[in-house]
């Protein structure tokens, strides 16, 4: 997979056991989007059992987490709450305060700053028939 995409959010639809998902910022706003109860079709809710969200940023720009805060709230209001939310970040893109907000919609968030991020693609199991 190209690391500049996103999975297509039909491979979503269909990865109900997805527990763990890791997502670089480049595309990560049309995921929220798509993990969001309230923003998709009222009886689909995308990876229901989805329990922990690793979120790097390293581009050079701050980054906003509200698309994140609208997702993790809608979730947790549905009985389908993430455990834990993780950070990483090179230098301070997100303003550690703006992630502590989250904490009152998942169980367990870390913020983390690294010097150098390794190469890496985003997680995708394979689903059969896609």
């Amino acid at each position: 997979m190209d690391t500049e995409e996103s999975p297509p959010y039909h491979v979503l639809h269909r990865m109900d056991s997805l527990r763990t998902l890791t997502l670089t910022e480049c595309n990560n706003l049309p995921f929220f989007s798509a993990l969001n109860p309230e923003k998709t079709l009222p009886w689909i809710i995308l990876c229901p059992r989805l329990t922990e969200l690793i979120l790097h940023i390293h581009l050079e720009k701050l980054f906003c987490l509200r698309e994140l805060w609208e997702m993790v709230k809608a979730r947790d209001s549905q009985d389908i709450r993430l455990e834990s939310i993780t950070v990483i970040c090179t230098r301070q893109l997100v303003p550690p305060k703006e992630v502590s907000k989250l904490r009152q919609y998942v169980s367990r968030v870390e913020y983390k700053l690294e010097d150098e991020f390794p190469e890496w693609n985003v997680t995708v199991p394979n689903v059969p028939g896609f």
